[in-house]
């Protein structure tokens, strides 16, 4: 009976091994032919399930390895990619907000060389004068309500100020404007 029920165990075990043998089999594989695909995700899966029944499978090893590499690369390139395309929705933000502004500047510096031409004549009106260079500060000043970023507009509007004698104001507009553009 000793002798009987030593064979069936036996059987059992190599039953229970052929069975974990073609399991692994099966999923090294898959593993490989999702590798072929560019699944990598999947095929690392597959390799991890494959190590758990046996550690040392040197195949496997070198596919986990391969596949976590692989994933780690499209993680970096997806990675610039997005960083890329921020960057690139951002200056595409900035030119929108830019030409939104552009129309106010323009209008803005036409009345303040204006201003300045009629400065020069000899029969000025100061009313006018000053009336011109509050136009156009109201003009710069809507630049950079759409442009923040508008260093020429801060610029403009300061001299406006400069000249109406609000030097606080002025002085406040060309600190914005050095700190928007330094050089």
């Amino acid at each position: 009976l000793a002798v009987g029920a030593a064979i069936a165990v036996a059987a059992t075990y190599a039953a229970f091994d052929a069975s974990r043998s073609s399991r692994i089999h099966r999923l090294e594989d898959e593993a490989v032919a999702l590798r072929a695909q560019g699944r990598w995700e999947e095929a690392r899966v597959r390799y991890e399930q494959v190590l758990a029944l046996e550690p040392d499978r040197g195949r496997a090893l070198e596919g986990w390895a391969e596949c976590r590499e692989r994933i780690a690369a499209g993680r970096e390139r997806e990675l610039k990619l997005a960083e890329s395309k921020g960057q690139t929705a951002a200056a595409q933000e900035r030119e929108a907000r830019m030409t939104a502004a552009r129309a106010h500047f323009d209008l803005g510096l036409k009345k303040f060389y204006d201003a300045v031409t009629l400065m020069h004549e000899p029969s000025f009106d100061p009313r006018d004068l000053e009336r011109r260079y509050a136009e156009a500060i109201e003009d710069f000043t809507r630049a950079v309500e759409r442009a923040p970023d508008f260093a020429d507009a801060f610029f403009h509007r300061a001299r406006c100020y400069g000249y109406l004698g609000k030097e606080p104001r002025a002085e406040a507009d060309l600190t914005e404007t050095i700190r928007l553009s330094p050089t």
